[in-house]
């Protein structure tokens, strides 16, 4: 699938950066997923307004989208800071990552792109006028911010499977984020926040009846707590919690209804 490109200097190769595996890594995927244009992000984390050169990330989805640990990320972020590559804004939920000096970059692509529409276009027709011209950079304009709605969609959704498979170690991983697990995934994430989702992915993760104790032997997964927003809110209304006997409400209530059947009494306390 072609998703465009993006400029690099080939002084890259002759400065500081170029002996910093991870850092190098960091600084290319950060050039290759900022913005180009002013943009109004609403994901998990809310609506927050980019403008070109940025970008809304966190530590743990850098490690996990670059293939580094979280403390080797860290490191690179501070180095990209301290030569004054990037700049970086934190909140509780999500930290904006800042290009300096964007317009250097955006410049050279954007120079790149006029030369090759230009050849293109006097290659196939000498006569183009200044209107088709403007009419064709709106069109290119509008597929590029269509092309930036997605990748951030993409980015929230590599986000919530990142944390599922931090968090939800003795459960299945999520390993392919398909077309059907973006779009549910799509409809949750405006149901609750990164972080509130990261509180039910720590309630499973505890929870004896959803990591296997059960009479199937049966384990929740990803597509399981995704794939509508019941079992969620069962999750954090705590009908999955064990109580002081180790007993989950569903095991609880699978006890009472035997008790019921065989005409004997449930004890809440023994």
């Amino acid at each position: 699938m072609d998703r465009g490109y993006f400029p690099v200097f080939r002084r890259i190769f002759d400065s500081d950066i170029w002996g910093h595996k991870v850092a190098r890594d960091v600084w290319i995927f950060i050039l290759g997923n900022v913005t180009h244009y002013p943009t109004k992000l609403c994901a998990n984390y809310g609506c927050v307004d980019l403008g070109p050169g940025q970008m809304v990330t966190g530590l743990y989805s850098l490690a996990e989208r670059n293939g580094f640990s979280f403390q080797q990320i860290r490191t690179a972020i501070d180095y990209l800071i301290s030569t004054n590559r990037i700049t970086r804004e934190s909140t509780k939920r999500y930290s904006i990552i800042t290009v300096c000096n964007w317009e250097t970059y955006r410049e050279a692509q954007l120079g790149e792109q006029q030369s090759k529409q230009q050849s293109e276009q006097q290659s196939d027709n000498n006569q183009i006028t200044i209107r088709q011209q403007s009419g064709n950079n709106i069109q290119e304009v509008k597929k590029l911010r269509s092309k930036e709605e997605d990748q951030n969609h993409l980015s929230a959704c590599a986000d919530l499977s990142a944390a599922w498979n931090r968090i939800c170690t003795s459960l299945p991983k999520c390993s392919k984020l398909t077309g059907k697990r973006r779009t549910h995934i799509r409809s949750r994430l405006k149901e609750y926040p990164l972080y509130e989702w990261e509180v039910i992915f720590k309630k499973i993760e505890d929870s004896p009846f959803l990591t296997g104790n059960n009479d199937r032997n049966w384990k929740a997964d990803f597509d399981w707590i995704t794939k509508t927003p019941d079992n969620a809110i069962k999750v954090l209304e705590g009908k999955y919690d064990r109580d002081d006997r180790g007993l989950t409400g569903e095991q609880k209530f699978i006890q009472e209804m035997r008790m019921k059947a065989s005409g004997g009494s449930y004890d809440n306390k023994h």
